[in-house]
């Protein structure tokens, strides 16, 4: 295997997660791989635990700003009734910042330009 050969642990960490993407191991080649590898199936694992806690992370913002919407949604359906097509597009593509200042706005507005101000 060339891992044995390459002596820059980057170039190393690179064939590594090559590795994982293309191949795949059946369980017996992979306890091979970390029987015969140790130290860099570590830095494998830890490139797993890497890439799950920052989809984690993702998934929590995602989850976030998809609640932030519905309440800002559910809001101004209460306060304006039925919202024209321009306005359940800006929700849609808003930030969460954006989001939160809409929430915010929602309270004392009189009317959705009131809540959204003017378009940029």
């Amino acid at each position: 295997m060339a891992l044995a050969l390459e002596s820059d642990q980057d170039r190393r960490l690179k064939y590594l997660e090559f590795i994982d993407m293309y191949a795949e191991l059946t369980d017996n080649e992979r306890q091979e791989f970390e029987r015969m590898y140790p130290e860099e199936s570590k830095a494998m694992a830890g490139g797993f635990q890497r890439a799950r806690d920052e989809g984690m992370q993702q998934g929590i913002e995602q989850g976030r700003v998809e609640g932030e919407r519905a309440v800002v949604e559910r809001l101004l359906l209460r306060r304006f009734g039925a919202l024209p097509r321009s306005a359940s597009e800006r929700l849609v593509g808003a930030s969460m910042a954006e989001l939160e200042r809409w929430a915010d706005r929602v309270l004392e507005a009189k009317s959705l330009d009131d809540v959204f101000g003017p378009r940029r």
